[in-house]
């Protein structure tokens, strides 16, 4: 599973900061199963 912090700079823009518990990537070139660990999000709306 992944867990997630979010933080609104206003009604448009996101950023977030959280960890991958899982395997999961979604970079479909990457097979190599070794896909835990920290990722960064933003997230604009327009």
């Amino acid at each position: 599973f992944l867990v997630g912090a979010y933080k609104g700079f206003n009604n448009n823009t996101k950023v977030g900061i959280g960890y991958n518990f899982t395997d999961f990537n979604d970079d479909l070139t990457n097979l190599s199963y070794e896909a835990k660990g920290w990722f960064i999000n933003l997230i604009k709306a327009w």
